[in-house]
């Protein structure tokens, strides 16, 4: 009653809301509705760019200086010019165009290095916060300063070492890759790895002696 113009020295008999509390609290749950359907938005697309995959691995960031955070990126992506935490409050540009421009090279759980694909900062920050701190805290770069280039050893991780094993049903075969460790071979198309299954399949005949690594298949594999 004390909030009303004029006060009121008493609340009216029978059931009676303040109306301007009512309308206050009325408000309050529509900002929160708002917030929650950003979040859910920002979430979904969030997933469908990571390809709803877990990260494994983030081994390089880049500023993608082609990609321009204008009206159309806002058009597009209208969830990141909303702050989802605050109802009604706009991205600024230097924060649009970070989060669009801003990418890292990520590899995903349960795929090889040759899967790695880049991620936006903004998916990255909703979906991977730890992956994304321990990234900055390793390179020392940062959103504002995010070139970190790919470390060279990881280029042998893309090169086939071995076939060890087949499946007709799913129509691919599980890939050793040099320099990494058995529990990292990977299910991967069959016909991106003939060379390499041949070779395989030869070796296991008596046709030839195995080769740890079959340069010559695994650098036509490599190109595939």
């Amino acid at each position: 009653t004390y909030c009303l113009r004029p006060k009121l020295p008493c609340a009216p008999r029978g059931e009676w809301l303040c109306p301007s509390c009512v309308a206050k609290h009325e408000k309050q749950h529509a900002a929160t509705l708002e917030s929650q359907r950003n979040l859910a938005e920002l979430d979904l697309a969030a997933a469908d760019v990571m390809r709803h995959k877990k990260a494994h691995l983030v081994l390089a960031s880049r500023s993608a200086a082609a990609v321009e955070a204008g009206p159309g990126v806002a058009d597009a992506f209208p969830f990141l010019a909303r702050d989802p935490s605050v109802s009604g409050k706009r991205a600024s540009p230097g924060k649009l165009r970070r989060d669009t421009c801003v990418q890292f090279l990520v590899k995903f759980e349960e795929e090889s290095y040759r899967r790695a694909r880049w991620v936006p900062l903004w998916a990255m920050r909703h979906r991977e916060p730890h992956k994304l701190r321990g990234h900055w805290k390793r390179t020392g770069a940062s959103e504002m300063d995010p070139e970190a280039p790919l470390d060279r050893a990881a280029f042998e991780h893309v090169i086939p070492e071995r076939v060890v094993d087949e499946s007709d049903d799913l129509d691919a075969v599980l890939v050793k890759w040099c320099g990494l460790p058995y529990d990292e071979c990977t299910w991967e198309p069959r016909g991106s790895f003939l060379e390499v299954s041949r070779e395989r399949d030869r070796d296991r005949d008596g046709g030839g002696a195995e080769s740890p690594r079959p340069a010559a298949a695994a650098a036509r594999a490599a190109e595939d």
